[in-house]
């Protein structure tokens, strides 16, 4: 008779707790876990883990994973696989079962680790160089919101520490600190889940891959999305629609987690009234709201009194403090993109970790982006270089290419504006653009890189834009979409039917970021005339990698008369617009100017 151990799994953050208070080994275990959420938490080591042989994990409820991937290939810890059956749902949501079996023990974390990856691709950072981040046993699962990748990986033994120390950082909680090892950089977790720095002790921690903004579509929700308020009784939240129906309800206590999230994807705005005019919780509320403001309903108050938001970042607590309510449409999309910037940068855990190793004087996390820039026309080059020297991502250089063409006058640049430029080079026109991309692009040093276009527009928060959704969409590409367009010769800005913030075939040539591995990796820039984009594209699909579209605010495309690859008639433009405005609208390009709408 075989004996199985069960370990039933409901809550994500006794995960560990569970599972250490088994047998030590138990060899064959099944295990039930309601989502993907307590499967990550289930990868943190236990302070006394279980070992298995034979292991089958049941959850109960899986999204489908990013952009319809399916499992990555993989070899357990040792490549000590014998047998592996994966059944997933026909549709999702629904329930998935992973059996896994060993020919030598395992830890069950480590296996919690491998069963994430085939149900639920991560994309690693990419860099040159970066710090192993591991988590000492028995840590609570707050600090999954900090990790890279999200993952908490097995530490690693190192039989010989006097030629390479086992780990470089190691996160631990405060009143649980393991002992210092030579060369390993401890940080401990404070009372909020956060890293002690110089900055704020005590501020809310945003999980990049739960609190984010991925499935909003912008474009629908801005119309027909839910307007709702914010009820408080004791420690209750209720979120109530216009018909006074409960959308949802959950405890102040509580992070929000991803089915919460995907039900606010379909809430345009959220009153948040006077609910946190009580005396006490004013942390957990503040963390709620950060969570909320994540996802990209339009948080507001028309009646200011009593909503305390000390707790949250000045920008976002600035944005929430408008007490207009949003106008349907674009004004939405604006408002509800200003707010779950703010929360993001200022709230991810990711942050977090990254400023507690800058600080310490460890690498960054944050990956370093070489915009490229090729160029035929040395007039709109020198625009673009400007827009380029405006960026607020810090860690950007700029690759330019004149292609046929001389380069521009540099001189008369700014300081700044030049100092970012790391290579400048002029390129023989007979030579295909694809071909002249990919020269370029061997130039580039950072991490990723981001493909410019000399005649489109972009707002100072363009590339900390595609940053931030490389980091929480987890794509091997990302961009905007071609919503907004502004018709040069006409003098005006349309608005069109795109899908964002979602995974999609394609997204704008002018907007495109990806990591120099994933370039190389697919080929890099195919040599062809024109369609170099769509050419890239296509060979990031047929590769299985994913391309995500980020919010469409913060870029512009434009149409002139100096000629263009994608030949489209002004006509169809005109007709299929959902918006037009007279003029440059400024403000999605984040300059405060006000356009009528027509």
């Amino acid at each position: 008779m075989r004996l199985w151990h069960r370990f039933d799994v409901r809550e994500a953050a006794v995960a560990t707790a569970v599972v250490a208070s088994g047998p030590r080994t138990v060899r064959r275990c099944v295990v039930r876990l309601p989502d993907v959420a307590a499967l990550r938490a289930l990868s943190l080591e236990a302070v006394d883990p279980c070992r298995v042989k034979s292991a089958m994990f049941v959850i109960e409820s899986i999204q489908e994973p990013m952009g319809g991937l399916g499992a990555r290939q993989f070899a357990p810890p040792d490549s000590n696989l014998v047998r592996l059956s994966i059944s997933r749902p026909e549709s999702y949501p629904g329930p998935a079962r992973v059996s896994i079996q060993l020919s030598a023990l395992c830890t069950l974390h480590e296996l919690a680790a491998v069963v994430l990856d085939l149900l639920w691709p991560q994309r690693r950072l990419h860099a040159w160089v970066s710090a192993r981040v591991s988590v000492s046993p028995g840590t609570s699962s707050r600090v999954l919101a900090l990790l890279p990748d999200g993952v908490g990986r097995p530490r690693l033994p190192e039989p010989r520490p006097e030629v390479l120390q086992g780990e470089d950082v190691v996160l631990h909680d405060a009143a649980d600190a393991p002992e210092p090892e030579p060369g390993v950089l401890l940080l401990p977790m404070n009372a909020a889940g956060g890293i002690s720095t110089t900055s704020k002790e005590l501020w809310p921690v945003l999980d990049l891959r739960v609190h984010r903004p991925i499935g909003r579509v912008d474009g629908r929700v801005s119309e027909t999305g839910e307007m709702a308020r914010l009820v408080r009784t004791r420690d209750q939240l209720t979120i109530v629609g216009q018909a006074d129906q409960r959308l949802w309800s959950g405890s102040i206590h509580a992070p929000l987690v991803q089915s919460d999230i995907e039900v606010m994807h379909t809430v345009r705005s959220i009153d948040l009234g006077t609910t946190a005019a009580a005396d006490e919780h004013h942390f957990e509320y503040s963390s709620r709201v950060a969570e909320l403001a994540a996802a990209g309903p339009v948080l507001f108050s028309e009646e200011r009194s009593g909503t305390d938001l000390s707790y949250l970042g000045p920008r976002l607590a600035a944005a929430i403090s408008d007490a207009t309510v949003p106008a349907p449409g674009t004004p939405t999309v604006l408002r509800s993109v200003r707010q779950r910037r703010a929360a993001l940068w200022a709230h991810g855990g990711l942050f977090r970790l990254d400023r507690a190793l800058r600080e310490r004087e460890r690498p960054s996390l944050l990956p370093a982006v070489s915009a490229v820039l090729v160029s035929k026309r040395p007039d709109r080059a020198l625009v673009t270089l400007k827009s380029l020297a405006a960026q607020s991502y810090e860690r950007l250089e700029v690759v330019l290419a004149m292609h046929g063409t001389s380069l521009p006058d540099l001189g008369t640049l700014s300081d700044e504006a030049r100092a970012m430029i790391s290579a400048a080079v002029e390129i023989d026109g007979a030579v295909s653009f694809g071909e002249a991309l990919g020269r370029a692009s061997s130039l580039a040093s950072g991490d990723l890189v981001a493909k410019i276009d000399d005649d489109d527009l972009y707002s100072t928060e363009h590339v900390s834009d595609l940053v931030l959704a490389y980091l929480y969409s987890g794509a091997n590409v990302v961009g905007k979409q071609p919503e907004f367009v502004y018709l040069e010769h006409k003098d005006r800005t349309l608005r069109r039917k795109f899908s964002s913030e979602a995974f999609v075939r394609a997204v704008a040539g002018g907007t495109i970021m990806i990591s120099v591995a994933d370039l190389h990796s697919v080929g890099g820039w195919r040599p062809v005339p024109r369609s170099v984009d769509r050419a890239l594209l296509e060979r990031v699909h047929e590769s299985g990698g994913s391309v995500y579209a980020a919010h469409s605010p913060g870029f512009v495309y434009v149409r002139h008369a100096d000629g263009h690859t994608w030949q489209v008639r002004t006509k169809r433009y005109l007709d299929t617009a959902l918006e037009k405005w007279p003029g440059l609208h400024h403000e999605l390009l984040d300059e405060p100017v006000a356009q009528e709408s027509q």
